[in-house]
């Protein structure tokens, strides 16, 4: 069973993964780290002479950070780094990437929220829930 996480760096994207390590183990599967980049704005802090060259900075960072994540978990790993396409959301970048991955499993992470910000919040989360066709597991933090 392949389970493909999404990680963004933050804690939460951690606790998932830690989360889904056991599950892909047990299985004898592999975790699936998987960064979506948006150019507009994973690449703002980045000098270079074009947007790919800044991109390509912003991705190998990404790789780096999650090859560090994935050590130490006794599970076999990979890291992927999808740039989103024109006009796409974080959600259908992540379902697309599950798919050339072969993910058997998405896990997410969400806030827990209330209210207004209860709707507002989780909106990636949603997404993925809402359109993809392989079960998805959903690790709420905060």
């Amino acid at each position: 069973m392949d389970i493909l996480v999404a990680y963004d760096g933050s804690e939460g994207s951690r606790r998932t993964l830690r989360e889904a390590a056991p599950l892909a183990r047990a299985a004898g599967g592999t975790v699936i780290l998987v960064r979506i980049l948006d150019p507009r704005v994973d690449a703002a802090d980045v000098t270079a002479d074009t947007t790919a060259a800044a991109m390509a900075v912003v991705e190998k960072r990404a790789l780096a950070e999650m090859h560090d994540a994935a050590v130490g978990l006794d599970v076999q790993s990979r890291a992927v780094v999808v740039t989103q396409e024109r006009g796409e959301d974080t959600s259908e970048a992540l379902i697309r990437a599950a798919q050339a991955e072969g993910a058997d499993i998405i896990a997410i992470a969400t806030r827990r929220a209330t209210g207004l910000s209860g709707v507002l919040l989780g909106s990636v989360t949603q997404g993925v829930l809402k359109n993809a066709s392989i079960p998805v597991l959903v690790i709420r933090v905060g």
